[in-house]
C-alpha cells in the first residue's frame, strides 16, 4: 500500500499544479477531463513510469478528489485546495469495482463479510469486519485509509435496492382514526370523516398526516444507525450508514 499511497499523493499534487498553472498562467480552466489526460501521459513517461504498477483506476480516483475540492472551492464550501504532503495529510486511496478496482468474495458462513482483493494484488486484505455489510450486497467502492499511527481503515460503499414507499395520501386520511377517505379534489377545502365523524380541515389534516410518517421514517433511519448514546435529533445523508 505504500507505493499506492505515494502514487495518490502525486498525481493529487501533480493535478493540482496543471489546474493552478493552467488558470494563473493562460487563464485556462482545466478539469477532470483534461487531467485525466495527463494522467495517461505520466503513466507513458520514462521518468514516471512507476504509476503503472498502481492501479489507474485508483489514480483516477484520485483526480476526482481533487475536481470534488475544487467544486466545493467555487461554491464557497471549501478552502481552495492545498498540496498533500507525505506524514501530514491522511493517506488514502479509493477502489471501484468497475474497472476491476478490486474483487469480492462472500463468506457463506458469515454473510456480509468476505475477501477483498485489491487490483495489482494477489493476496486478499486481512481485514476485522467491525461490522457486517448487507447480506448479498456486492461492494462498488471502498477506500483504504491509513492513519499517523500506522493503522489502516478500510470504508466500504454498496448499492442496496430500496423498496419504494407505498404512496401517502396525506389530505384523505382521518388523522384521528386513520381510514382512508379517498382522494379529495383541490376544491374540496373541508370534509368530515365517514368513520369517526371528524370535521377536517384538509391542510390542518394533511400536515398532521405528514408529521406523523416523517416520525415514522425517522424511527426507521435511527434503527438503522450504529448504536450510539441517543437518536439525533437531526438525521443528514451523512449519518446514515454506507
Amino acid at each position: 500500500m505504500e507505493k499506492t499511497f505515494g502514487a495518490c499523493r502525486w498525481v493529487y499534487n501533480q493535478g493540482l499544479e496543471l489546474r493552478r498553472n493552467g488558470w494563473e498562467q493562460y487563464r485556462v480552466s482545466v478539469g477532470y477531463a483534461e487531467t485525466c489526460r495527463a494522467l495517461t501521459g505520466w503513466r507513458r513517461a520514462e521518468e514516471t513510469s512507476w504509476l503503472t504498477e498502481v492501479s489507474s483506476t485508483v489514480l483516477q480516483q484520485s483526480l476526482r478528489h481533487l475536481d470534488a475540492a475544487f467544486q466545493g472551492f467555487f461554491k464557497g464550501a471549501r478552502k481552495y485546495p492545498k498540496r498533500k504532503r507525505k506524514h501530514l495529510a491522511k493517506d488514502s486511496a479509493t477502489y471501484v469495482r468497475a474497472g476491476m478496482g478490486f474483487r469480492w468474495g462472500e463468506d457463506a458462513d458469515r454473510p456480509g463479510t468476505g475477501l477483498l482483493t485489491l487490483a495489482k494484488q494477489t493476496e486478499p486484505l486481512s481485514v476485522r469486519w467491525s461490522r457486517p455489510l448487507p447480506p448479498g450486497v456486492v461492494p462498488v467502492k471502498l477506500t483504504i485509509t491509513r492513519d499517523r499511527a500506522g493503522r489502516y481503515f478500510v470504508s466500504v460503499l454498496v448499492e442496496e435496492v430500496i423498496e419504494p414507499l407505498p404512496k401517502l395520501i396525506t389530505d384523505g386520511r382521518c388523522s384521528v382514526c386513520r381510514a382512508d377517505g379517498g382522494n379529495k379534489g383541490l376544491s374540496v377545502r373541508a370534509w368530515t370523516c365517514a368513520e369517526c365523524g371528524t370535521l377536517h380541515d384538509r391542510d390542518a389534516n394533511a400536515a398532521v398526516n405528514l408529521r406523523e410518517e416523517g416520525l415514522r421514517l425517522y424511527r426507521l433511519v435511527v434503527e438503522a444507525l450504529p448504536a450510539g448514546p441517543t437518536p439525533p435529533p437531526l438525521i443528514r445523508a451523512r449519518d446514515l450508514p454506507r
